[in-house]
């Protein structure tokens, strides 16, 4: 009793490739899904995403159960270039399970044009799961790129004046 559906479809932000495995009388027993897309233009599907969110890449995971309580599964996430906003992501990688009400990040690895960040850690999916904790790393020269995303834009980035210009500034 084993389903196996695949689909080229054509969606508002662009083409995405689908194919997906389960069994057809009992599908909490398992299942498999594996996208793959190119330019996929991401924050036309959701509009809460910055915009533009292009993504090129692939997503293959598998799992059983039906309810976060006896969900476990991993999935994998591989880019091989994105846009979000007006910050370009040249790959990443994520690689991350879940079991026992919680969904571990086993590793988050990105190298955008803003520096390299690496994370992981692990989230609680139920109540009764015990609480989580995630770390972040960020290596980056400088935190620029990344400003639209942590304030508001300036009218004035003191970095970005001539020198006479921060003469000026300072004089006023």
């Amino acid at each position: 009793s084993d389903l196996r559906v695949s689909a080229d479809l054509v969606t508002p932000g662009g083409p995405l490739a689908l194919t997906t495995r389960l069994d057809a009388l009992k599908p909490g027993n398992g299942y498999g899904l594996e996208m793959e897309a190119t330019g996929l233009l991401l924050s036309d599907l959701l509009p809460g995403l910055p915009a533009p969110t292009r993504l090129s890449g692939r997503i293959v995971a598998q799992g059983q159960g039906l309810s976060l309580d006896s969900l476990s599964g991993e999935v994998g996430v591989f880019l091989r270039g994105a846009e979000v906003s007006h910050l370009r992501v040249d790959s990443a990688t994520l690689v991350a399970r879940v079991a026992g009400g919680r969904l571990v990040l086993d590793s988050l690895r990105a190298g955008t044009e803003a520096g390299r960040v690496e994370a992981g850690g692990s989230f609680s999916l139920t109540p009764a799961a015990p609480p989580g904790e995630l770390t972040v790393e960020l290596q980056s020269p400088s935190l620029s790129p990344l400003r639209p995303f942590l304030m508001e834009e300036p009218t004035v980035i003191y970095d970005e004046l001539s020198d006479l210009d921060r003469e000026l500034l300072v004089l006023e």
